[in-house]
């Protein structure tokens, strides 16, 4: 790996003539050695005019994810809002980096930007993060940086859906450091919380989900075989919007969440077709390891084919 990849930034990427939206990676907000983290520096009037909204921006995020957690009812999703409460650190996006707003008071805090529009001014690489079509959240393994975007966006059952995918990644990276840079590693440690984020949706959504998820494998494993290909060496595109996800988590707020929610389903579909089947479509046989890696690949085949990881 390139060095330049962050979890979770919500890209476009074109699976024939299909447009979806995935929780992955991209280039980071700026490299670690240009980061300057300050604590102590004064503020202008108008970065002081801007905090309350950066704390209504975290407030938000905690109570979609409680909110989540009082439905789910879940010893992991429980921990990671803990997790969020007690480490998430508020600091203030500055040119040369961010300026620490809370008192940096747990074993292992990491640094939440709650971004605002003014935030399009300080330079090109903020201005880039403000922007454009970008998950409500995400973070950088090597400033231990969370950045949360407008999450007016999407429906907050949505924005809890990704704000915990990211609080998985900095749990995992912040307990247990490891070499995000390294392709394999990286691969199998989005597996794992895309796998978290399968299971909490599956919850969420119940059994219209899981009908509408069983559709979708069946007609991957059709447009597979009608490629001549076998399951493994192609990806089936993402469909039209399903319906179905409307009725079960309410009315998408928009085209973008309509395509982050099918996305999601999409993914979900993908690691349910290698669990099913082998490459012929016969039920597999596989062991649960052979099934991991394939799924490790396919997110691996997804990243290079939105050069984010470099092809070989």
């Amino acid at each position: 790996m390139n060095g330049s990849n962050s979890c979770g930034l919500i890209m476009a990427l074109t699976l024939g003539v299909v447009v979806v939206v995935i929780g992955g990676c991209s280039h980071p907000i700026s490299p670690a050695s240009q980061f300057a983290v300050k604590t102590d520096v004064p503020m202008a009037a108008d970065e002081t005019a801007q905090i309350p909204a950066r704390r209504e921006m975290k407030a938000a995020a905690i109570k979609s994810i409680e909110e989540v957690a009082t439905k789910l009812n879940d010893p992991e999703v429980n921990e990671l809002v803990a997790f969020f409460k007690q480490n998430a650190t508020l600091v203030l996006p500055r040119p040369e980096g961010f300026r620490v707003l809370d008192a940096l008071n747990s074993e292992r805090p990491f640094y939440l930007a709650c971004l605002v529009p003014e935030d399009s001014s300080l330079n090109e690489t903020w201005a880039q993060s403000v922007s454009g079509d970008k998950a409500v959240a995400s973070f950088q393994p090597d400033v231990r940086l969370m950045v949360l975007r407008d999450q007016k966006s999407m429906t907050s059952v949505w924005n809890a859906v990704y704000i915990l995918h990211e609080t998985h990644h900095a749990r995992d990276f912040l307990l247990t450091p490891y070499d995000w840079q390294d392709t394999r590693t990286f691969c199998m440690k989005e597996l794992a919380v895309h796998e978290f984020q399968n299971r909490i949706v599956a919850r969420l959504g119940g059994e219209i989900y899981k009908a509408a998820l069983n559709d979708e494998v069946v007609a991957m494993r059709k447009k597979v075989f009608d490629s001549g290909l076998k399951i493994g060496q192609g990806l089936p595109g993402c469909p039209d919007y399903e319906a179905r996800l409307d009725r079960i988590f309410g009315p998408a707020k928009n085209e973008y969440e309509q395509r982050a929610r099918m996305s999601s389903l999409w993914i979900h579909g993908l690691f349910e077709l290698i669990d099913r089947y082998d490459k012929n479509g016969d039920d597999s046989t596989k062991s649960q390891d052979a099934k991991e890696e394939d799924k490790a690949l396919t997110m691996k085949t997804i990243y290079r084919q939105n050069e984010v990881l470099p092809n070989p």
